[in-house]
């Protein structure tokens, strides 16, 4: 009987949406105050391989180069770290890398290794062999599928083309470009996609916000956790963004609600969530780490997780 009454208990706890564990679910305390505090933090915006000098810039602003910034604000009824790389996609190559198995690495080292000017974490995988969990495609080879354990939250993929991609889905920014996609829908961009990374949930899609406020937590959308992502302006300037997490008082992490309204704040035409958690990590070849990786538990910039993919900026 007690067996039974606690598979009874787990079984109401997961459809009720409820995480175990030090993790917590909240309800999102959002306010058009956020917007603001936002858009007029003070971001500190520099030129990645620049003189180091602060630029005069506002979150707003169409860079003419590869910049980074960084604030830790007050939003969302907590404190949130935030680290940011943008670039407009016309004057850089974004191109994905895969380095699974024992070929994984930090984040840092597999940009310097690709010779990156940035780089940010990419999907989901497993932890005890760095292998990964969602589907992904290089050139002509297929080296992972999506697995049915992701399927609550990878409903989306990041394509990378040589040439612009819109003539043949009305969508995307150039080299980069961003769509919802079942996991039976694959074959539709590796057909003329050199790269293909599936990831999710899709965070922004043609400029409007997703909903998941109504979907179950899984201990994920609906709890605070360090979260990566990336997506562009219709404009055409790429966005890489960390929200650091699981540090009282320096960063609380972000749902995916909360995520959602980032890149609105941003005007983000379209964009995706990567893996998050201890694998949240971005870098740029010119300051090093510039988020607050968690997974030495600590909020130093040290704790970096290797991990099998990678997006990248040269």
């Amino acid at each position: 009987m007690k067996i039974r009454m606690k598979r009874i208990f787990l079984i109401l706890t997961l459809a009720a949406g409820l995480s175990i564990g030090k993790t917590y679910a909240v309800n999102p305390v959002r306010t058009n105050k956020d917007s603001v505090v936002f858009v007029n933090a003070g971001w500190n915006w520099k030129r990645i391989n620049g003189n180091g000098k602060t630029l005069k810039e506002k979150i707003s602003a169409k860079p003419k180069y590869a910049e980074y910034g960084y604030a830790q604000i007050k939003m969302f009824g907590g404190i949130q770290s935030i680290a940011i790389i943008r670039y407009p996609s016309k004057k850089y190559n974004t191109t994905i890398i895969n380095a699974e198995g024992k070929s994984a690495d930090v984040v840092s080292n597999l940009g310097r290794r690709n010779g990156a000017l940035a780089a940010i974490n990419g999907s989901y995988f497993r932890i005890r062999d760095k292998e990964p969990d969602t589907f992904f495609k290089k050139d002509t080879v297929i080296s992972a599928r999506t697995v049915p354990g992701e399927t609550f939250r990878c409903n989306g993929v990041v394509c990378i083309k040589k040439e612009d991609v819109r003539n043949k889905r009305q969508n995307g920014n150039g080299r980069m470009s961003i769509f919802l996609c079942g996991t039976t829908e694959y074959g539709t961009y590796t057909r003329y996609c050199e790269e293909v990374l599936a990831s999710g949930p899709v965070i922004t899609e043609k400029g409007q916000k997703k909903n998941y406020e109504k979907v179950p937590d899984y201990g994920f959308y609906h709890t605070r956790h360090p979260r990566s992502l990336v997506g562009y302006t219709a404009e055409g300037t790429v966005y890489m963004i960390v929200i650091d997490g699981r540090a009282k008082g320096n960063a609380d992490g972000m749902t995916i609600s909360e995520l959602c309204d980032i890149a609105g704040f941003l005007n983000l035409e379209d964009s995706i969530n990567l893996d998050g958690g201890g694998s949240s990590d971005l870098w740029t070849a010119q300051e090093g780490v510039i988020s607050h990786p968690c997974d030495n538990k600590k909020f130093d910039g040290k704790g970096e997780r290797k991990v099998p993919n990678a997006i990248m900026v040269k």
